[in-house]
């Protein structure tokens, strides 16, 4: 047999694999488009002006002052604090370690942010702007390709909404081939607090 004769059946199934694995990811992401979603209406008493956020979830981020727990695992947790007197609020999200301390403070951008803790890794969007830390040490996860379907804090009609749930794929994140979650989270928009939905 000639080495073109070896190499040919070798590229077809190369390539047989490659479209298996496309057609794979591309279910994944068909799923993670079309997943259900939960969202809350946010109430014309939140404006920013004036905060609401829950004392009972009041914790404080060392070096830094008082915060709102958003989300926590027992080993990672995500606190909030608000810049005071801004518009649109925004403020800093800090990731703290087991140890209460301090691994990684993030600047948000806008006056609506929902945060999870899935199994070690943070799921953290700043209004439509995702991202995805490991909480041990607050390191940013790469990966080759993300899709959500996460729409933020919208309007429809009148009435504006913060969405508490989306469904997420990472593709490549950590060197593994696909990530899926369906996550719950807890928010902030316009100074108002919102829990995570029961699932």
């Amino acid at each position: 047999m000639t080495r073109s004769g070896v190499l040919r059946p070798v590229l077809l199934l190369a390539i047989t694999l490659a479209a298996l694995i496309v057609a794979s990811l591309a279910g994944l992401v068909a799923l993670t488009l079309t997943a259900p979603v939960t969202s809350v209406p946010v109430p014309s008493s939140c404006t920013g002006a004036a905060s609401r956020l829950p004392t009972d979830r009041s914790v404080p981020v060392p070096g830094v002052g008082m915060g709102t727990l958003l989300a926590s695992d027992g080993t990672t947790s995500v606190v909030v604090v608000p810049d005071q007197g801004r518009s649109p609020r925004g403020g800093t999200a800090y990731l703290l370690g087991t140890t209460d301390r301090v691994v990684r403070g993030l600047r948000l951008t806008s006056d609506a942010v929902v945060a999870a803790v899935d199994d070690g890794i943070v799921v953290l969007f700043d209004d439509k702007i995702g991202y995805l830390f490991r909480g041990s040490d607050g390191r940013q996860l790469r990966y080759f390709f993300e899709s959500d379907n996460y729409r933020g804090l919208y309007t429809s009609g009148a009435t504006r909404y913060l969405q508490l749930t989306a469904a997420i794929t990472a593709v490549g994140l950590e060197g593994s081939l696909a990530w899926r979650r369906d996550v719950a989270f807890a928010g902030i928009a316009d100074g108002c607090f919102f829990p995570a939905p029961t699932r």
